[in-house]
């Protein structure tokens, strides 16, 4: 029974150990063994003795920074960076600086090693106009205007699991519609389709300067119009374009002339009709209604009609018409007879 009373106490007593523990730890820098929180806890002399032996070994609780994870103190070595940034490392980095707190100030060149340092600078440079981030103010300094929580944003920005999508020029105007197969006489779409373009353009400048990159993307643009294109096979005939802006040029020229074109053969456009394209233009023997009547009609039928026309004049010649001045008989006295050609 006396054993049992004991154990019952110590356990009471450790539990009691345990709370006053997790209240020096949420007092943080400004913890205080004779606080309210602490006296509270009615702790025995011995047990306050304890409290402060763990605490001084111990001053800070250990945090789990994942699952399946390792634990991180406070007090322990902080988390730097490598070289071979991964999303586990930039977590792992992520939630050091947030048990850290903004009243953390060590400087950068602690937080990461050589080979970390040639990465994210070597990024920022490659990267600083990629409108799918957005930096941190002062990334141009960043070893020295940084602050632990800001850098930790950035590596979770870019290298994360949750990291911001990377697409380059290339990826946006290989998926871009360059709207070929709609109405060329719509003018409104064709010119909010190239702003389209020239937005996505602008959004990597860096490509703009590049006169490999120029040429590369020209090409693209130009694939999406199919072999046999009307347009681009006058685009073709023009000189190469230099650079997208040209290309972009080029590319409307063409279509307004082309829809000149249009304009100017409309009025041309009726006589595509099916007797003219049955007929080749040739007039019909059967049209008795005249102009304009439908019938049906070969080439033997004109070649019969042809043949009975010719031998038609030449078995009629000079034709006489007899006019009657009298009541005579044709061939008789009294009639005048008149030659008349027809």
């Amino acid at each position: 029974m006396v054993e049992a009373k004991l154990a019952r106490q110590n356990a009471k007593q450790e539990q009691l150990v345990l709370q006053g523990l997790a209240i020096l730890y949420d007092q943080g820098d400004h913890f205080d063994f004779s606080s309210i929180e602490i006296s509270d806890l009615n702790l025995s002399a011995e047990s306050l003795e304890v409290l402060i032996e763990r605490y001084i070994a111990k001053p800070t609780r250990d945090i789990q920074l994942s699952k399946g994870g390792s634990s991180i103190s406070l007090t322990a070595d902080v988390v730097r960076l490598k070289g071979n940034i991964t999303a586990n490392s930039a977590e792992e980095f992520q939630t050091m600086s947030d048990i850290k707190g903004k009243q953390w100030t060590p400087e950068i060149s602690e937080l990461i090693n050589v080979d970390a340092e040639f990465t994210i600078q070597g990024w920022l440079e490659a990267n600083n106009t990629d409108a799918n981030y957005n930096l941190p103010i002062g990334w141009e300094s960043w070893q020295t205007s940084w602050s632990h929580a800001t850098l930790a944003k950035f590596v979770t920005m870019v290298w994360g699991k949750n990291r911001a999508p990377q697409s380059t020029l290339v990826d946006e105007i290989n998926n871009f519609d360059l709207g070929v197969d709609k109405d060329i006489m719509n003018v409104a779409s064709e010119e909010a389709t190239l702003v389209q373009l020239n937005t996505i353009l602008k959004k990597f400048p860096n490509e703009a300067r590049d006169p490999q990159k120029q040429k590369v993307i020209c090409q693209i643009l130009d694939k999406k119009m199919p072999t046999g294109h009307e347009i681009r096979t006058d685009m073709r005939n023009l000189p190469l374009p230099a650079d997208t802006k040209q290309w972009i040029s080029d590319y409307r020229k063409c279509r307004a002339a082309a829809r000149v074109t249009i304009k100017k053969s409309s009025r041309y456009l009726s006589l595509q009709n099916a007797s003219i394209n049955k007929t080749g233009g040739k007039r019909l023997s059967s049209e008795k209604g005249g102009w304009g009547t439908k019938t049906e009609f070969n080439d033997n039928n004109l070649q019969a009609n042809n043949h009975a026309f010719l031998k038609k004049q030449r078995g009629t010649g000079l034709r006489l018409k007899v006019e009657k001045l009298t009541g005579l008989r044709p061939g008789a006295r009294g009639v005048v007879k008149r030659a008349i050609y027809y």
